[in-house]
């Protein structure tokens, strides 16, 4: 009894619970605090400090091939600091933002392996964290009816919640079977799963949409190669196709729905005079439609304002409780429901729900009876529209990528071999917006695409050198072996097609720990249950 006391209180043995707890600290912040997940990588620098044994460490990592092809990614950047004309703001913005490549892997690979029931312990903090986010977001949607779809996830960004509900909603069966053969248990990490993913179509976040299709069409394919089945594979090959062409379809339909062309008749829709003798205003070099009708012609704008304050406690110069412009939402929803006078005559057509919808930010009548996730989608196709008829980006977020993808492109293409350099970024992406003469230009903004991201940085030499290192990573470690794994890149891998994640401190910690943690965390929790089992038996 003394020597288990004497064990459990050792310093290797404290040092190792500390690791643990830091590592549990870190997997619990990533969807709930910034501020956690830097206390988080303090905590375990400071541990791995004091514990000691550097010439040992450094001895672990310079044997382990992988980790140092995984840390040479953040040296990528380091080199690039060469050829910027700004490295200062490559050091102080990249640099930190890459660094856990740096500090985490040097920390993970040389520490203590943990055996494997504190391995899927970190896993399920990390679900349950995930899905703390998600209860919280359902207690605001219930209780809080004004609040955006944006706002459900208190604490980091949708964007990147997004990714951890998809990941977390796939980890979770697949660690319940590994640690139990009990049905009912499989069957609620199935039920939470499905609520995760009922939770990321509340966020409408398009690119965890993206995501998803992407993880589902992966593990398709997985189960029609592994598994044995013939009726299993048969029937998930064609729910998949079946699917895929239900969301086509719909996409299409959403698509043509948001405009029909109305050109000819739109020059007798023009009006004068209200009833009341006020005089109509036109914009007509404002193409917007809602539903196909042109939303800033006919207006009297006198008549319209006096209208709305009879009915509203909102003022008709001020915002919506969403927090847009209550003026241009009320234009829009009178369009959408084929109301093309907006004077007070038509403001009195409109119903009590509409006066609310409208106080809510709604800008189509449709959306007050569709799931968020498709007005999401009819709101984006509209901005599609718009885009392709006007070449505005701003009327939604994905047109705004469109023209950040074509002015990042274009700078790519300057200087397409080494790239800007490190900390050039915004510089690179305002010359390309520039050159297109885009609606963005002024901005300083992100490509919102990784790949996009390194050619701008590093050029071709730079996301080639990046992808095989990667790749060399996750084969030497044989990280690839585990479905789970697999589920996080391809998540990853396409949410990086219109987003930057490894840019921001939420996004690089998901996606440097998750790589980390199967390359070499669970790897070791594994080898070591195995040592231990082969020893016992030889005992025996």
């Amino acid at each position: 009894m003394d020597k288990v006391k004497e064990s459990f209180f050792s310093r290797q043995s404290i040092h190792l619970w500390i690791y643990f707890i830091g590592l549990c600290l870190l997997v619990i912040s990533m969807p709930t605090s910034r501020t956690g997940i830097s206390i988080a990588q303090i905590l375990l620098g400071a541990n791995w400090l004091a514990e000691g044994q550097f010439k040992k460490k450094f001895s672990i990592l310079f044997n382990n091939k992988a980790a140092l092809a995984f840390i040479s990614i953040f040296f990528l950047s380091v080199i690039g600091l060469a050829w910027s004309s700004n490295p200062s703001m490559g050091v102080s913005s990249v640099l930190k933002t890459n660094l856990p490549i740096l500090t985490l892997t040097l920390i993970i690979v040389t520490s203590p392996a943990l055996d494997i029931k504190k391995s899927r312990m970190v896993l399920f903090f990390f679900i349950g964290s995930v899905l703390l986010v998600s209860f919280i977001g359902l207690f605001l949607q219930l209780y809080y009816t004004n609040i955006g779809f944006r706002d459900l996830t208190l604490f980091a960004s949708h964007l990147y919640v997004s990714i951890m509900l998809i990941m977390a909603a796939f980890f979770l069966p697949w660690l319940v079977k590994q640690i139990s053969d009990k049905k009912y248990w499989f069957f609620i990490s199935i039920l939470l799963s499905i609520w995760m993913i009922i939770f990321l179509l509340m966020l409408r976040s398009l690119s965890g949409l993206i995501s998803l299709f992407f993880v589902m069409a992966f593990l398709t394919v997985y189960v029609i190669i592994y598994n044995k089945s013939i009726v299993l594979k048969s029937v998930l090959g064609l729910l998949f196709v079946g699917f895929s062409i239900i969301s086509v379809w719909g996409i299409i339909y959403m698509y043509n729905i948001t405009y029909y062309d109305k050109n000819d008749e739109d020059a007798f829709l023009i009006e004068k005079y209200t009833k009341a003798g006020t005089p109509y205003f036109h914009d007509l070099s404002n193409p917007l439609r809602e539903n196909g009708n042109l939303v800033y012609i006919n207006i009297a704008e006198e008549e319209l304002k006096k209208a709305w304050e009879e009915r509203s406690e909102l003022k008709y110069f001020g915002k919506t409780h969403a927090g847009t412009n209550l003026r241009d939402v009320l234009f829009r929803y009178m369009s959408s429901k084929g109301l093309l006078k907006k004077d007070k005559e038509h403001v009195y057509m409109l119903n009590d729900d509409d006066i609310s919808a409208i106080e809510n930010g709604i800008t189509n009548h449709l959306y007050k009876n569709w799931p968020g996730i498709l007005a999401r989608i009819h709101h984006t196709m509209s901005g599609i529209h718009d885009y392709r008829n006007t070449n505005d980006p701003m009327p939604s977020t994905l047109t705004q990528r469109v023209d950040l993808w074509k002015g990042s492109f274009n700078a790519f293409q300057e200087r397409p071999i080494i790239g800007w350099g490190t900390g050039e970024i915004y510089n690179a992406v305002v010359f390309g917006l520039e050159n297109n003469q885009s609606g963005l230009r002024g901005y300083e903004k992100k490509p919102h695409n990784q790949y996009l991201v390194y050619l701008i940085r590093l050029g071709v030499i730079g996301l080639i050198a990046f992808i095989a290192l990667y790749t060399y990573t996750i084969i030497k470690s044989k990280a690839y072996k585990f479905l789970a794994f697999n589920v996080f890149l391809v998540a990853f891998a396409a949410n990086m097609l219109g987003n930057n994640p490894i840019e921001a401190q939420y996004g690089q910690t998901l996606f440097v720990f998750f790589t980390l943690f199967f390359c070499f965390i669970y790897p070791k929790s594994l080898e070591k249950e195995k040592n231990f089992s082969e020893k016992n038996i030889n005992k025996n």
